[in-house]
């Protein structure tokens, strides 16, 4: 009787024998030649006509024709296309228009067309240098919305470009509310004045700072030479300038730091400090009384290398005491009157019987010619 311990030694040896012999007949089958699996045979042949079409016979093997990009099979040849581009029918010649017909196919060919050329030698269908000037069927006509403007004009509704001379600057919100006033006042103004302005909606223009208002209007005058002058619409900033004079202590919004373009703006005294009187009427020397110094950005200005204004500025503003009514909604409100009654004295609509323009320094002056008129029999009336 054997004990339990012989017996799982030898259930131990058979299981070890078995693996013994499984791995033994693993590697003689790896050992063993593998079968080998012959290649698809060429087609053999005695010549071409055993072969395809696209095939020659060689060494008694059909062998496949290989030609080139602008080649083809014939007869069993490779042959060339007449043409596969138009840089292949080039002749040299400046005078005609090269074309490949057909290309890459059997019935390709070129043609040389005799380039027909407007008086100016602009080639047919082409714009020419002179622009707007487009060559149609030998005529030269204008196309700026093909061929564009010079620098510094504007396409226009007949295809023609008119130089630039004035803009109009507006934050986008307000025009929206105000675009059909707008854009009829600019409308009848070039048809009165003769010359094209450029309206710009800018987003958020409102919200921008003076300076970066500035900085927009300076690339407006590089990228328009010909721009006269700006009209800025309703919230857009402006900066204050304190003391335009010895003898005037008031904070004024300043035109002239967007008209001077290469002036130099600075502020000397700063807001809080005292301003004294002095006895000499300089152009910075207040000669009114001892006086405290308002907030204000700028209070002296240097002339640039070019002492002049490059443009004219022009304000149509907006805004109201009560902050409530500072809204676009209100703004486009009041100014809506300004732009009707404006349109329809361009349209002839508003006949004016009694006018009133007045140019003068001393502005309480109006009220003796508002007392001799009175106000119903003004239309018109301007105070500078």
């Amino acid at each position: 009787m054997k004990s339990k311990g012989q017996i799982q030694i030898i259930v131990i040896l058979l299981i070890l024998i078995a693996l013994g012999i499984f791995a033994y007949e693993g590697y003689q089958r790896w050992l063993a030649p593998k079968e080998i699996v012959s290649p698809e045979k060429y087609q053999e042949c005695v010549n071409d006509n055993d072969c395809k079409e696209d095939e020659t016979c060689e060494n008694h093997i059909c062998q496949r024709i290989v030609c080139g990009y602008c080649e083809y099979i014939e007869n069993r040849q490779c042959k060339d296309y007449e043409c596969c581009s138009d840089f292949n029918c080039d002749d040299n010649n400046p005078e005609t228009l090269d074309k490949c017909i057909d290309p890459r196919t059997k019935n390709s060919r070129c043609e040389h067309e005799i380039v027909k050329k407007c008086d100016d030698g602009t080639i047919y269908d082409q714009c020419s240098i002179n622009k707007p000037k487009y060559c149609d069927n030998g005529s030269l006509i204008d196309r700026c919305s093909v061929c564009g403007c010079p620098s510094g004009q504007q396409c226009q509704a007949d295809e023609s470009c008119m130089a630039v001379k004035a803009a109009v600057l507006v934050d986008n919100r307000l025009y929206e509310l105000i675009k059909e006033d707008l854009d009829n006042y600019i409308e009848l103004a070039e048809e009165k004045k003769g010359f094209e302005i450029s309206l710009l909606s800018m987003t958020g223009m409102d919200d921008w700072s003076y300076t970066q208002v500035k900085d927009f209007i300076k690339d407006l005058k590089s990228n328009f030479p010909n721009l006269e002058g700006a009209l800025l619409v309703g919230n857009i900033k402006f900066p204050s300038f304190y003391k335009p004079r010895g003898d005037n202590l008031q904070v004024r919004l300043f035109s002239q730091y967007y008209a001077d373009l290469d002036g130099v703006f600075s502020r000397l005294q700063e807001p809080g400090t005292i301003d004294p009187l002095c006895p000499t009427n300089g152009p910075y020397c207040n000669v009114v009384a001892e006086a405290t110094v308002p907030e204000h950005d700028f209070d002296y200005m240097g002339k640039g290398p070019n002492p002049d204004p490059e443009l004219w500025i022009a304000l149509l503003p907006v805004g109201f005491f009560d902050d409530s009514k500072n809204t676009y909604e209100d703004y486009a409100n009041q100014l809506r009157p300004f732009f009707q009654k404006t349109i329809k004295f361009y349209k002839g609509q508003l006949t004016v019987q009694k006018k009133v323009y007045k140019v003068s320094n001393q502005l309480w002056d109006i009220g003796k010619i508002w007392d001799y008129y009175s106000p119903q029999n003004i239309d018109f009336y301007a105070v500078n």
